[in-house]
């Protein structure tokens, strides 16, 4: 139920994304969001050290809910800002300690960062949070790498990469 919920609400992000985050951001919504997606990625993260879990379906959990979080914060600083909300560990602290292999293995890097991308652009609250929590030079990675292979195509993405590398040094 959870996944074909997490599918449901990315397809309406997906087709309408400023219409999505007007609702998620109203002041009865927000709140629940965020709880919601916080516990989704607290309870599929602890999944490591449980034994007998499905790896797999908590794993397609946190994917799906890290493409939900990032069509949240996209271009919305309110909604940005609303993933350091509550006591620590927060959304974004969360989304930034995932298991190794969230960092390391290429499908999960495609979601995973996009996402950190969407959180942390033009905030530089989120981005503080990101840097003292990982290595942001594997972001940049990411997003040169991008660049080289033509997923990113236009200047945008270099300036964005430029901008980022003078940010975090």
């Amino acid at each position: 139920i959870v996944l074909n919920a997490l599918d449901v609400m990315n397809i309406v992000a997906r087709l309408d994304v400023e219409m999505f985050q007007r609702l998620l951001s109203s002041p009865s919504l927000q709140p629940q969001f965020y709880h919601v997606l916080n516990s989704l990625l607290d309870t599929s993260s602890m999944a490591d050290i449980k034994e007998g879990a499905n790896m797999d379906v908590k794993d397609e959990v946190i994917k799906k809910s890290l493409i939900l979080m990032g069509y949240h914060a996209l271009r919305c600083q309110k909604n940005q800002e609303s993933l350091n909300w509550g006591t620590q560990p927060t959304a974004l602290q969360r989304i930034c300690s995932l298991p190794f292999r969230f960092f390391s293995e290429e499908a999960n890097k495609q979601v995973l960062f996009p996402t950190l991308i969407a959180v942390c652009y033009d905030n530089q609250r989120n981005t503080s949070v990101v840097e003292q929590e990982l290595s942001v030079d594997m972001i940049v990675d990411y997003v040169e790498k991008n660049i080289q292979t033509g997923k990113i195509s236009n200047n945008d993405g270099k300036n964005f990469v430029q901008d980022e590398r003078r940010r975090f040094k």
